[in-house]
């Protein structure tokens, strides 16, 4: 089965849906024997030079419709390379993912101080204060310490 493979750098992190993608090659590739789809290995024939291909970290595959981060590039012939895949489930089901609803506890750039749960910690300064008495009280010959803790 051949099919059309696209060969991208990615400069995103992979916790971004939205990839920022630079197009390298675009060629022809076919499986390797039986192989899966979340991890495939794929034969890829360009004539590319290597410096510009081996930049390749993030390819897209149309007939699968999925999009891989390319995990390792082998060199088999001289226009002939060996691509070891795996899904980027982020970028694959993007348009399903946002439609989605659902209740959002954390942002990646507005915080809910609201949610009490140990990722967002907060600090409490004590309040000192010290306050003599104009009176004597019917204690002189003792000390006493009065402690409150809490809020």
């Amino acid at each position: 089965m051949s099919f059309v493979i696209t060969t991208y750098y990615n400069a995103s992190p992979a916790n971004k849906v939205d990839k920022d993608l630079t197009e390298i090659a675009h060629g022809t590739g076919v499986m390797r024997d039986s192989v899966s789809v979340i991890d495939p290995v794929v034969l890829f024939q360009t004539e590319l030079i290597p410096e510009t291909l081996t930049k390749s970290n993030y390819c897209i595959i149309e007939e699968f419709g999925r999009c891989y981060y390319i995990t390792n590039i082998i060199s088999v012939t001289n226009n002939l390379w060996e691509f070891h895949l795996h899904v980027d489930v982020l970028m694959s089901y993007r348009d399903q993912l946002r439609q989605q609803s659902g209740i959002v506890s954390r942002q990646e750039y507005k915080r809910n101080m609201y949610v009490d749960d140990g990722w967002f910690m907060a600090q409490q300064n004590p309040h000192k204060y010290l306050r003599t008495f104009s009176n004597a009280t019917p204690f002189e010959n003792q000390e006493f310490v009065l402690a409150i803790a809490g809020s």
